[in-house]
């Protein structure tokens, strides 16, 4: 039996309800911060107005095409044979760090990570076209150059704003097109953990891909490695079937939202904390390539990817994966069934670590009338793991001493400015997130 074994004294594989699973797996639900470091040459590209307006003359009309018309007619001539209006020039040279925010969780004691494909390795495409997004503002210009040269066709009447985005958008395509890079990627892990409110107090890990499938409609799957010992882990189900995955069922997705990470007025430390959705399972669906994916209504968003699936009894069932665009909880997560083939493949066994048969004990007691035994077991883990949030948070809420003392120091802490330090993560975060947003288009759209 490879699964994580729950020892005496644990659930014991009982139903918990949604703020239980999220005691239990919130120190083990982590964020998976990609940087790519980009660098090549893109062909600089010189729109012949001359050609274009002459082009449209005959079938743009002063007095009788509409400024609406005239958009559509621009970007239809525009679209259909960008090349036959566009001069190559000169070769420009970029260097550009681009981000890659996603979500994972810890399934072994010594630090592996389950979490997506498209999360560390997405399209290529969608990384040159982010790294061609550098030239956003000579792309702007000339789609604005382009609309005021068809203007001179429509007297008195200007182009609406929307045609010149579509246009900024082909021009975009073009460049992309004409762009050749080289990335080198770094894999970073975030713990929910951290000792303050600044950047350098919050538990950052490097680690290393060991496997990794391709991104939707691929086996969108990746296994990570970072150091550790005795690391909190999350329970995985011997598939969806013993797991209980069957349409109706409850489900939990826990994960790092990439809106809520770049929230200005969130502290650090809480905008570090793991997000929970809540759902069920809307049914199982066969992958045309031979694997089961898990519908649900529960909601994921950019940000999500990678993060855990939960049954009622807290054990991950699937990875939040994508969404169909255009939908609303339409949700789907790769299968707890095609990561155990991945683990299979390293020879990795998930199980159950020290740490979390403790804190799951520490849990049990805290539910109990009273709390029975809770603030004893929880100083000790704090005292034995210092580097981990969660039992020093239960601590300060259990003992009346500290959590007087926690409330003086946030009173402190509001009158310390630390603006500094949390723009520097936003300026982070805001890269990572508009990233998020372009994979989990990669997931939805193919």
């Amino acid at each position: 039996m490879n699964g994580c074994v729950r020892r005496a004294g644990s659930d014991g594989g009982r139903s918990l309800d949604a703020t239980q699973i999220a005691d239990r797996v919130s120190p083990s639900t982590v964020q998976v911060v990609v940087a790519f470091e980009a660098s090549g040459q893109v062909t600089e590209l010189d729109p012949n107005m001359n050609k274009l307006v002459d082009s449209l003359r005959g079938q743009i009309v002063p007095g009788r095409t509409t400024k609406e018309e005239a958009g559509e007619i621009l970007f239809n001539a525009f679209y259909s044979d960008p090349g036959r209006y566009l001069t190559e020039g000169e070769q420009r040279n970029i260097n550009k760090k681009l981000y890659s925010l996603g979500t994972g969780f810890i399934i072994t004691p010594d630090g592996y990570v389950l979490t997506n494909a498209h999360v560390v390795e997405p399209n290529e495409q969608e990384l040159e076209k982010a790294a061609v997004d550098s030239l956003t503002e000579l792309v702007g210009e000339q789609a604005t150059e382009i609309g005021r040269a068809v203007e001179q066709l429509l007297p008195g009447q200007q182009v609406q704003p929307e045609a010149i985005e579509r246009l900024r958008s082909v021009l975009a395509e073009q460049y992309a097109g004409r762009s050749r890079f080289h990335y080198s990627r770094e894999v970073r892990i975030i713990l929910p953990s951290a000792h303050g409110d600044t950047i350098n107090q919050v538990r950052q890990l490097n680690c290393e891909v060991e496997k990794i499938g391709e991104p939707m409609p691929g086996k969108d799957i990746a296994i990570l490695k970072i150091d550790g010992n005795d690391l909190p882990t999350v329970p995985m189900a011997e598939s969806i079937s013993a797991g209980g995955v069957r349409a109706g069922a409850d489900v939990f997705v826990m994960g790092y939202p990439g809106s809520v990470s770049v929230f200005p007025e969130f502290t650090l430390v809480s905008s570090i904390q793991p997000s929970m959705t809540v759902g069920h399972v809307s049914g199982v669906k066969d992958m045309s390539g031979g694997w089961q994916v898990i519908q649900m209504d529960a909601a994921i968003n950019p940000g999500n990817s990678g993060g855990p699936v939960l049954n009622n009894r807290g054990e991950a069932v699937g990875l939040a994966t994508f969404q169909l665009v255009g939908t609303q909880g339409v949700n789907f997560a790769e299968s707890i069934d095609l990561a155990r083939q991945f683990l299979n493949d390293l020879k990795v066994h998930p199980r159950e670590s020290e740490f979390t048969q403790k804190y799951d004990q520490a849990l049990v007691e805290y539910e109990k009338s009273g709390h029975g035994h809770a603030l004893r077991l929880f100083r000790e883990l704090a005292a034995t793991h210092p580097d981990l949030s969660a039992p020093r948070e239960f601590v300060n809420e259990l003992s009346p001493e500290k959590a007087n003392a926690q409330k003086r120091d946030q009173v402190s802490a509001t009158a310390r400015p630390h603006h500094q330090s949390r723009a520097l993560l936003l300026l982070v975060l805001l890269g990572l997130l508009m990233f998020g947003i372009i994979a989990i288009a990669i997931a939805a759209q193919r």
